[in-house]
């Protein structure tokens, strides 16, 4: 900040600092070099909002300059390592979609003498025809409320 155009400048940083109440700015510097976002009294920050007042500022950053940016930057350097969770429930995930596509191609391969029946039209009209029966029941085994059942035992694990 370079200049208060108004008597006093509030700016809400609850989007960057956490904090429930709008904050006071001054154009005093901090005296700290090491000094936190809450402690730089005479910076406004991208994304924060000016409850009431006026001031005149320059840019001091753009882009990944910026406190938002830094944050940005700090989330896209932690390691994607999966947590025990999502690799048991990857786990399963494959296990159940090979045993699927197992049960699937049994279905598939145990009617092939049913190819050739002459309600379907034809062979091909009938390899067709028990493939969709297989493809149905694939979707049909997989569990659709999988997701939800996770979530309300994690939930009640944390009771």
């Amino acid at each position: 900040m370079i200049e208060m155009l108004s008597d006093q400048l509030c700016v809400d940083q609850a989007i960057l600092t956490g904090e429930s109440c709008s904050v006071d700015k001054e154009i005093e510097s901090t005296k700290a070099t090491n000094a936190v976002y809450q402690d730089k009294i005479n910076i406004l920050f991208a994304g924060t909002v000016v409850v009431a007042g006026r001031v005149r500022a320059i840019v001091a950053g753009v882009g990944s300059k910026t406190a938002m940016g830094s944050i940005r930057d700090s989330m896209l350097r932690t390691d994607d390592e999966a947590t025990p969770l999502k690799k048991k429930l990857d786990e399963f995930g494959t296990f159940l979609a090979k045993v699927i596509a197992g049960i699937c191609v049994l279905v598939w391969t145990v009617n092939i003498g049913n190819f050739r029946d002459p309600s379907h039209g034809g062979f091909l009209r009938g390899v067709i025809h028990y493939f969709k029966i297989a493809v149905a029941l694939a979707v049909a085994a997989i569990p659709e409320c999988l997701p939800a059942v996770v979530t309300t035992c994690l939930a009640l694990g944390t009771k």
